[in-house]
């Protein structure tokens, strides 16, 4: 996860509250509980860095194990704090509010506005025999939606923290990769079974992002090793097996080839066990359903689960001819995101030509004049301004940016060739 200085310092005062909160819970009669535990929402909006964890709903039948909703909440909640995965609600705090909001209609809500947690996460657990089944929800209560839904993790009755520790490492792990994706610092969706395993893939994640890509593949084979449900890491392997088998070429480019395609065969195999953002995910990247009207479909529905493609929803609209679909999606991109905003210049040159196209010409002036603002320094984005001063017949303005142009010094062009302003 990654942090901003506003980001640390709102936390920083939440964590303050929350610490107050607590220290009066602890002393508090109980109805000055209540109040306590009001508080954040009577005065501020729902913090979406901070996580909150429900104590779990019973669902066995048996009265006895009614005690492992509420430890498990506490588990899960130290686990998140000890290894920093984020900011968390005090357990004390977290258990006055899943009592409260027990008789609420929409529990995960009420339980949300009483701690002020933006993230919820929330569950149940079954009896199986002689086993324990805990199904998790992870929900972003700021925007209303499911934000990952953790595979089932099944344990022994007895020791009891045998079930848990199971628990905490799947959710420990699922967490931090939601997280990511929340913040559009990560871009695949997966459900990793522990953190470990989602801290092995980020660092072949990182050795990918340098160039690196033998060591990216070390890294994503041992992911994989270490969790055979961490099903998009296959899709990452096959992507670099296809990538040297484009560079190799011949008998050898051939054999790399069909070890990719083998990997996606393998993945398409376990279709059926991921989720819904998996399986897009699959599909976006390399095509399992082929064709570009079934690529564009998925990388819209992807972009609903996944904020980083947005971006890419953005350029899929415009490709498939669709100036209006590409404004609106344009439009959803929050590239006041840190994580977002490099990809603000992908969004502009989309949204410049798309206003073209339906001669839009004074908004697509507006485009090119707030990318000057922000990007001046990248002389291909002028494109856009001189265009729609053609458009309007605006002359002398059109004459004054091309003088400008001419005055600057002549840049590289990006395939090393030849030259640009």
């Amino acid at each position: 996860m990654r942090s901003t200085p506003a980001r640390k310092a709102r936390l920083k005062r939440w964590v303050l509250r929350l610490g107050l909160a607590a220290a009066v819970i602890g002393v508090a009669a109980a109805g000055v509980l209540v109040v306590a535990v009001r508080a954040p929402n009577a005065k501020t909006p729902l913090n979406p860095d901070l996580v909150a964890v429900a104590t779990l709903t019973n669902e066995t039948g048996d009265a006895t194990l009614e005690p492992m909703g509420r430890m498990a909440a506490e588990w899960i909640s130290q686990g998140i704090q000890q290894h920093g995965v984020a900011y968390v609600v005090p357990p004390t705090l977290a258990l006055a509010a899943a009592a409260e909001a027990r008789e609420a209609t929409d529990r995960v809500t009420a339980f949300a506005q009483a701690t002020g947690a933006g993230v919820v996460l929330h569950g149940a657990y079954y009896l199986l025999g002689d086993s324990l089944q805990f199904q998790l929800q992870i929900t972003d209560a700021v925007e209303g939606k499911l934000m990952s839904a953790l595979a089932p993790v099944t344990g022994p009755r007895e020791p009891a923290t045998e079930a848990l520790d199971l628990v905490r490492e799947r959710v420990l792990g699922t967490l931090a990769a939601a997280l990511d994706l929340k913040s559009a610092a990560g871009w695949i969706p997966m459900r990793p079974r522990s953190l470990e395993v989602y801290r092995v893939y980020l660092q072949g994640y990182k050795a990918e992002g340098r160039g690196d890509w033998d060591e990216a593949d070390r890294l994503y084979r041992e992911a994989w090793a270490m969790d055979s449900t961490l099903y998009p890491v296959l899709v990452l392997i096959a992507g670099i097996q296809a990538m040297w088998a484009g560079w190799a070429g011949g008998p050898r480019g051939d054999s790399l080839q069909a070890k990719a395609d083998s990997l996606l065969r393998l993945a398409d195999r376990y279709r059926d066990r991921m989720s819904e953002a998996e399986r897009l995910f699959l599909q976006v990247q390399y095509g399992v359903q082929k064709g570009p009207e079934a690529h564009h479909r998925a990388v819209q529905r992807l972009a609903e689960h996944v904020p980083w493609y947005t971006v890419a929803a953005v350029s899929t609209a415009w490709k498939a001819y669709r100036p209006r679909e590409a404004l609106d999606r344009a439009a959803r991109v929050d590239t006041a995101n840190p994580n977002l905003a490099p990809l603000k210049g992908k969004v502009w040159r989309v949204a410049a030509p798309a206003h073209h196209m339906l001669q839009d010409y004074e908004e697509e002036l507006e485009v090119a004049r707030a990318a000057r603002r922000e990007r001046p320094e990248n002389l291909p984005l002028l494109d856009h301004h001189l265009r729609p001063l053609a458009a309007l017949g605006r002359i002398d303005e059109l004459n004054t940016l091309l003088d400008t142009i001419f005055a600057l010094p002549l840049q590289p062009s990006a395939s090393g060739g030849g030259r640009i302003w």
